[in-house]
Order: C-alpha cells, then sequence, then structure tokens
C-alpha cells in the first residue's frame, strides 16, 4: 500500500499534465490491495461541442498516465500493465514495486512545463541548435524552422481556429472555460485564465470585455473580431514548430503519452510550446499537411506546438484543482 501522503504528491504531480481548456477532465480511483489505478473522465468536464467523442479528453488521460509514470518510477514503483476500455471510458492500471527509484530527467520538467500563449523570446543559438538535433533523432517529431512553412502554418491555424469561433455553440462553451475575472472562485484551479492567455498586462481588461459572448458578436458585425482573435504574430514569433505524430494502431491513451513526453522534452532547451489544437481538429487543414509533410500512410499527427523562447514573466502561476477534487474517495 502506498502510503497516504505518497499517494497524493503522486497524483498532483500527474495531475500537472495538460489538457484542453484546462479542463482537467481525469478521475482517480486507487487500490489499495494491489496498488491499481482507475482512471475516469468527468462527465462535467466533458466538451460536447469542441470534442463531441472525447478523443481530446483521451489524450489528456493519456498525458495523465505518463505522469503518474513518471512520479511512481522515483517512489519504486513501475506501471506494470494499462487496459484501456473506451466502451466504459476508463484505463486500468497495475504497478509493481521495484527496488530502487529510477530517476529520469523528465520528471523534473514536470514542474517547469507550461503552455506559453504570448509571443516567444529568442531561444540561445545553442539551446536552439540542440534542439533542432535532438527533434530531428526522435522517430515521432518533425521539427519545422522554415519561415515559409511558420507563415503559411499561421494562416491556416488562424482559419482554422477562426471556422470554431465563429460558432456560438462552440464560443459558449469556450467561455465558460474561459476566467476572465480575478474574482472567479476557480481563477487559479481550471479553465484558462487572464494569466494564462499570454497577455500584456494592458490588453487583460480589453480582453475581459471584448470576450464576453455578446460584446464578441458585435465585433463579428463590424468585422473585428476575426483579427482581434487571430494569433498570427505568436505563431510566426516561434522559433519552429514541434509536429508529434503516432500510428493509427495506437490508442489515444498511447498518443497522450507520446505528445506529453515531447512537450516535456522541451525543458531540456529552456523552450516552451503552445500547441495549435484547433488546426489537428480541423480535417481539411490537417489532412492538408499530412500530405505536405509527408508524415507515414500508417501515422496521423497528434499535435503542433509552436516553440519558442521565453523569460520567467511569462511564467502564469499554475492552475490545478484539488487533490480532493481528483481522487475519488470511495475507490481508495
Amino acid at each position: 500500500m502506498i502510503d497516504e501522503s505518497i499517494l497524493k504528491d503522486i497524483i498532483s504531480e500527474a495531475s500537472l499534465a495538460p489538457s484542453a481548456h484546462n479542463t482537467q477532465p481525469v478521475r482517480v480511483g486507487y487500490n489499495k490491495s494491489d496498488d491499481s489505478f482507475t482512471l475516469s473522465i468527468d462527465t462535467k468536464r466533458e466538451l460536447p461541442i469542441a470534442d463531441p467523442t472525447n478523443k481530446d479528453a483521451y489524450i489528456s488521460m493519456g498525458c495523465f498516465v505518463e505522469g503518474l509514470e513518471l512520479s511512481l518510477l522515483k517512489r519504486n514503483y513501475a506501471i506494470d500493465q494499462i487496459k484501456f476500455k473506451p466502451e466504459k471510458g476508463i484505463v486500468f492500471i497495475s504497478t509493481k514495486k521495484q527496488p530502487h527509484p529510477e530517476i529520469t530527467e523528465l520528471q523534473n520538467y514536470i514542474f517547469s512545463r507550461f503552455c506559453h500563449r504570448g509571443k516567444f523570446r529568442e531561444l540561445t543559438t545553442e539551446n536552439l541548435a540542440a534542439l533542432k538535433e535532438f527533434y530531428q533523432q526522435q522517430e515521432n517529431c518533425l521539427w519545422l524552422y522554415d519561415p515559409e512553412l511558420k507563415k503559411e502554418m499561421a494562416h491556416d491555424y488562424d482559419q482554422a481556429a477562426w471556422s470554431y469561433l465563429n460558432q456560438d455553440d462552440y464560443y459558449q462553451e469556450l467561455h465558460y472555460w474561459c476566467r476572465l475575472d480575478q474574482n472567479h472562485s476557480h481563477y487559479y484551479k481550471d479553465g484558462l485564465n487572464l494569466d494564462s492567455m499570454g497577455l500584456q498586462s494592458w490588453e487583460k481588461p480589453f480582453a475581459k470585455v471584448i470576450m464576453k459572448p455578446n460584446v464578441l458578436n458585435f465585433m463579428k458585425r463590424i468585422h473585428m473580431a476575426k483579427p482581434l482573435l487571430s494569433e498570427a504574430d505568436k505563431t510566426k514569433s516561434a522559433a519552429g514548430l514541434l509536429v508529434i505524430h503516432g500510428k493509427k494502431e495506437d490508442n489515444f491513451i498511447q498518443w497522450g503519452r507520446i505528445f506529453y513526453r515531447q512537450w516535456l522534452n522541451l525543458s531540456k532547451f529552456q523552450a516552451a510550446g503552445s500547441p495549435l489544437s484547433s488546426l489537428i481538429d480541423h480535417s481539411e487543414s490537417i489532412e492538408k499537411w499530412e500530405r505536405k509533410l509527408n508524415i507515414p500512410s500508417d501515422s496521423k499527427i497528434i499535435n503542433i506546438l509552436r516553440v519558442g523562447g521565453f523569460s520567467e514573466k511569462d511564467r502564469p502561476k499554475r492552475c490545478r484543482l484539488d487533490i480532493e477534487s481528483i481522487l475519488q474517495e470511495e475507490q481508495v
């Protein structure tokens, strides 16, 4: 049996994994008798408009699994088996005790990784060269740094994002998870707050107003919404674009593990990333890029991160739920 305080530390570290809109949908049951875990999706944290098939939720669960294993390894445990049961929406994980802890650099990167939604700063020449060399050697990654490719990707991402943001039901769902007021009870717990959006201090008061659905609808009518929401300058400011792909035969849990691991690796080079998820969800756009980048026919792009440098003042305060909200007591 894992000591209660250690168990909470393990779940706390695993919960630092990314999720769409920072909904943090994964719930954890722990079985004392055999140190096994059962992961499920909290239906109240699903995104029925943006993620109707729960693909993103399961990829988030895969990220959580990767974080869970990294946390277990340094405490003399390892994952023995993973059984994904999509028809029930659960993942069953059995563990095994190890004689010694296993320490890896990725365990430290769990704490340094963050989503940088603002403009990027330059990476040092040494870090950029090392990053490029590292990802070019990863079989499930492509590193794109050509300015014309970045420009084209910036355009396609904006077009894809707008195709969703222009849908009232999609935007209403997104707005529900936006924390635009620091007095919001979940400002530092979940969702997307003003600090996490990569806004300059002078932009935040405007964002609080412009992002209200009725105001945004007015901006649409005067054709100002699309340029205001454009992220082209942010994408173009990136040192490069990290394309992460996985085998079609693999499940979303495996995809999530790959995605999180490669995102964590950015910390090795003092780099941050931000996913271009709207592009991935837009079938016409992603099919175009899979052809253009010669992604193998047996693979699919999991996600694309725009990547660049940052300063510590760019790092927002981390927003996470209390462990008591994640660890389901009735299964402990």
